[in-house]
């Protein structure tokens, strides 16, 4: 009977359980490592400190149950920059980072105006200042780097045991912003354009032995990690005629081998692809909005407040928000926007309710750019939020016309590691 552990190194949250045989038992949540630098809009975390938080939490399961390997997904769009030998050479540079974008000499725009023409051709992904390629050119015109191997997270923690095997998974190498994922190679005209050496790791597209840790004087390998939102679509159980709505820090809507060439793409299993919108404003905008109403009063538990609010409510609500307030997020244009305030509707309740309100209706919205056909079956909600917002279905629901199955079923354990669990019967 094979017994893995799985990981789910997340924006907010570090998911762990064991897998013996087909059942997964024993659920672990960690609080991510919190960064060490979040000036001029970076946002880095300290890499040894995810190393050895990654190695406290195998020690602590291996003493549960002696597992057979490690399984990972992650969280995309973040990097870490090693020498040939894997010698750490920065910090984690996150997702969250924008750093390009800041000040006078938007290194964002210059790099932009040299790649617009390719880079969604290439990558299938638009330009956004949180990509790897933006934050690390950025990083070489400054000189805070003069280049290295660039890997993603679950690559870094393959290397934790300190024989790592060079390999990266196509969900996550796709991520980096330097990667055709039509020709399946590193792109030499996008990497040229940092003017500095660049090396990566081999992609592929199964799950591989990415690293080995021994453990107890056993040789456990851990596996090449994959993208967080493709395992949670994969753990959904969503199919080629369901659109996936994933509801976490980030969100997105997404379709596997949809034929819609205006949309982003990203490499799926069994070389399938996903056409997907994302970076729609979700848990880490909610966040924000909350936040405000926190500052007004620290007695109230406002995310309580917000997951108590009626459908009655939301349907009667009359605040205008634009919820776009970071740069990298669908639709942005010049930050967040609240209007169509007057003298009587801009108190607590209504603000709340209006919040849900506009929140909810970007997923429409997104669902009729993705599929304007409308051809499909079914919309599967996964993520955390769903559980904590029982409103956004009963909403979404009542705006899709009630014409299609909105499904949404709080599973035992997350998606993403019913999607690990998945991918284990492939290996």
């Amino acid at each position: 009977m094979k017994k893995f552990l799985l990981l789910d190194f997340g924006a907010s949250r570090i998911k762990a359980s064991l897998l013996i045989g087909n059942k997964i038992s024993n659920a672990g949540d960690y609080p991510s490592i919190k960064p060490c630098n979040t000036k001029n809009k970076c946002f880095e975390v300290p890499a040894l400190k995810i190393k050895e938080k990654f190695l406290e939490i195998i020690e602590q399961y291996y003493k549960i149950c002696a597992f057979d390997g490690i399984l990972i997904c992650s969280e995309m769009h973040g990097f870490v920059i090693v020498d040939k030998k894997n010698s750490l050479k920065s910090n984690y540079i996150s997702w969250k980072s924008e750093r390009s974008t800041f000040g006078d000499n938007c290194n964002f725009n210059k790099l932009s105006s040299k790649i617009k023409d390719i880079f969604f051709k290439k990558t299938g992904m638009n330009l956004r200042a949180c990509y790897p390629i933006f934050n690390l050119y950025d990083m070489v015109q400054n000189k805070e780097t003069d280049g290295g191997k660039i890997i993603s997270l679950p690559d870094w923690l393959a290397c934790a045991g300190g024989k790592s095997e060079n390999k990266t998974h196509i969900t996550m190498a796709a991520g980096l912003g330097f990667y055709d994922i039509h020709k399946n190679r590193w792109d030499e005209d996008l990497i040229k354009e940092l003017n500095c050496t660049l090396e990566f790791n081999e992609v592929v597209n199964s799950v591989e032995i990415g690293g080995y840790i021994t453990l107890n004087g056993k040789e456990i390998p851990i596996y090449t990690g994959v993208g967080d939102h493709q395992c949670a679509v994969l753990g959904a159980k969503n199919d080629d005629n369901s659109i996936s709505v994933n509801l976490g820090t980030g969100s997105q809507v997404a379709m596997i081998n949809l034929n819609n060439n205006n949309c982003e793409k990203r490499p799926y299993f069994d070389n399938k692809m996903l056409s997907v919108i994302t970076h729609i404003p979700s848990g880490r905008m909610l966040n924000t909005f909350i936040g405000f109403m926190q500052t007004a009063n620290c007695n109230v538990d406002w995310w309580e407040k917000l997951g108590k609010i009626s459908l009655s409510a939301v349907k009667n609500s009359d605040l205008s928000m634009d919820l776009s307030i970071f740069k990298s997020a669908w639709n942005y244009k010049a930050g967040g926007v609240i209007a169509e305030i007057n003298e009587n509707n801009f108190t607590a309740d209504n603000y709340l309710a209006s919040l849900l309100k506009n929140y909810i209706i970007q997923y429409k919205n997104a669902i009729e750019v993705l599929k304007p056909d409308k051809k499909y079956n079914k919309i599967i909600l996964s993520g955390g939020i769903p559980a904590k917002l029982p409103v956004f279905i009963k909403y979404l629901d009542l705006i899709m016309n009630k014409k299609y199955e909105i499904y949404y079923k709080k599973p035992k354990y997350d998606e993403t590691l019913e999607g690990l669990k998945i991918i284990s019967e492939k290996i």
